[in-house]
């Protein structure tokens, strides 16, 4: 999949259970930022309703790219409980996910047409989250995309 700073996209979340979900999305300087939760793509918070649809960014608003260019990916966590790891983590590098940066790939969110839903899958980065959150029994599930 190829996305470029014109093109809208939005994620899309459908709990089969009720989860704490946490959204990540790096970029190809290897720099993390926290889409979800986050005020500024949605005001929901707290563990999500299982079988409720939720969209970030809410409403008819679509997330775009920087200028940065480069392999990006989005990762998706659930939680049974809230993960305070995760939780502390607003932006990050993904070499070194304890160390706070400034923001990367996301440039805001803006409005737009309707949705269109893409799948994909891959492993890497935030690899000392996905080993503790695979041990625990959640879940973990990680699209990537070439920003050009």
């Amino acid at each position: 999949m190829v996305l470029n700073a014109k093109d809208n996209y939005a994620i899309y979340l459908k709990p089969r259970q009720a989860c704490y979900v946490y959204v990540y999305q790096v970029d190809a300087t290897k720099k993390a930022f926290r889409l979800f939760p986050n005020v500024q793509f949605s005001s929901v918070s707290g563990p999500l309703a299982e079988g409720k649809e939720y969209w970030i960014p809410e409403g008819r608003d679509y997330l775009y790219l920087d200028e940065t260019r480069g392999l990006e990916d989005i990762y998706v966590f659930a939680t049974r409980a809230p993960a305070p790891a995760l939780e502390a983590i607003k932006e990050a590098e993904t070499d070194s996910i304890k160390q706070v940066i400034r923001t990367m790939g996301v440039a805001g969110r803006r409005g737009g047409e309707a949705p269109v839903r893409v799948r994909g899958a891959r492993g890497e980065a935030l690899e000392l989250v996905t080993r503790k959150l695979a041990a625990q029994g959640d879940f973990f599930y990680k699209v990537s995309f070439i920003h050009q």
